[in-house]
């Protein structure tokens, strides 16, 4: 008698093809991030001044039949010795436990691993997810990306309007341009996790018009209003914000927010915009992501229009005005350039956390794909008061993106 072993993955995938999973993708990518600049004392491409990281990202969904969908993505960082060559710095916190001090050179974590549902125009999704609202969502400038366990639901039955909800219950995103937690770790958001309600229309096809309304639980509630119209070349949008803390998080006024921008894109490849915002000094909250800002009351990546290219986190904080400019070109087959120039000036908002300062950037970039690779190029030129004594650095940094 002959017997055949049979590995368990073996066994699950043939004990799975009763389910007929149709409509399966794999996919990822590998990448490599380097920045550095001349502050604090220290020239360009010193350790000290230095941040290096690689990173790698696996994904796979798959349609499990007419109803069912399930999808998951797995995350890894890696100094791969880089931290002991050339640079002292990382792009993930995921490297880095802040209760211990201690520093892991190498982690990865499930970033999502979720299933949906979906009958007629009505989709259900619940597990570990992307989310992108304007006060609650996954920044994706870094090596990885910040994730949430959550529950959703959207409906799309009244033409040309998309209506959402959300319970938010826990985040893995982190601040001070480090974006992920310990090890991916998720952790509450707020202090009982957050709802999320909202509306887009785009009934008249040039104007998208959308309304979010938040509420963490004990700690405050928050409504966001949008529009923005593209037509014969022009695009124009306007957003207002408001924040309310619970009266034991804070007795400060509510910290509200209004921006403007109008932009020119009637020229083949070329993009030109202006941008406005002001955020009310009486406030004492930041308007930006509270998924990358856990308590600390300085954030990440604000989604205001003015929002700077990389220096995060100004924007948004109270009693500051800011403007941006900017310009996109597309030279075919060549590259894809951009020139970002923003002022912030930050009047101070209400109690000890916040402080007067003024901070301007023009960032200058390159991004090209060769096959596969993607990459990117950016000199910033930055003068900030609160850093480096007040003195204008430089910054280069490349990225590079593998995709499979």
């Amino acid at each position: 008698m002959k017997m055949t072993k049979m590995s368990l993955m073996a066994a699950l995938l043939l004990g799975s093809s009763a389910f007929a999973f149709e409509n399966t993708e794999v996919g990822g990518d590998a990448r490599f991030f380097y920045s550095t600049f001349d502050g604090h004392g220290a020239d360009l491409f010193g350790k000290a001044t230095s941040t290096a990281d690689f990173g790698g990202r696996l994904s796979i969904t798959t349609d499990i039949d007419e109803i069912l969908s399930a999808g998951a993505t797995g995350y890894a960082v890696s100094t791969l010795g880089l931290d002991k060559e050339i640079a002292n710095n990382v792009w993930s916190g995921a490297h880095i436990d802040n209760a211990t001090g201690d520093f892991y050179t190498t982690t990865g974590w499930i970033g999502e691993a979720w299933l949906s549902a979906k009958l007629g125009n009505t989709v259900a999704k619940a597990g570990r997810m992307e989310l992108d609202t304007p006060l609650l969502f996954t920044e994706t400038w870094g090596i990885t990306a910040n994730n949430f366990e959550a529950a959703t639901i959207t409906n799309t039955d009244i033409p040309g309007t998309t209506l959402v909800g959300a319970w938010v219950a826990t985040g893995n995103g982190y601040s001070q341009f480090l974006l992920t937690d310990t090890k991916g770790e998720f952790t509450t958001i707020g202090d009982q996790g957050a709802i999320a309600v909202g509306a887009i229309n785009n009934s008249f096809e040039p104007l998208t018009a959308q309304a979010w309304y938040y509420e963490l639980p004990d700690t405050a509630t928050a409504y966001w209003l949008q529009a923005d119209l593209s037509i014969a070349g022009i695009v124009a949008g306007l957003q207002y914000t408001d924040i309310n803390p619970n009266e034991l998080i804070s007795t400060a006024d509510d910290s509200t927010a209004f921006a403007a921008k109008l932009g020119y894109e009637g020229v083949e490849n070329l993009g030109i915009y202006a941008s406005y915002s002001t955020t009310d000094k009486d406030g004492d909250q930041y308007i930006g992501n509270i998924a990358t800002a856990p308590g600390e009351g300085w954030g990440m990546q604000s989604k205001l229009y003015t929002e700077a290219w990389w220096n995060f986190g100004y924007v948004g904080l109270p009693g500051t005005d800011a403007y941006n400019v900017t310009a996109t070109y597309s030279l075919p087959e060549i590259a894809d350039l951009g020139l970002f120039y923003t002022n912030i000036d930050t009047d101070g908002g209400a109690g000890l956390t916040y402080f007067k300062n003024k901070v301007s950037e023009v960032t200058f970039t390159a991004a090209k794909s060769f096959g596969k690779l993607d990459a990117l190029f950016a000199y910033i030129y930055a003068d900030d008061d609160a850093i480096n004594d007040g003195d204008a650095y430089n910054t280069l940094q490349l990225y590079l993106v593998y995709n499979f």
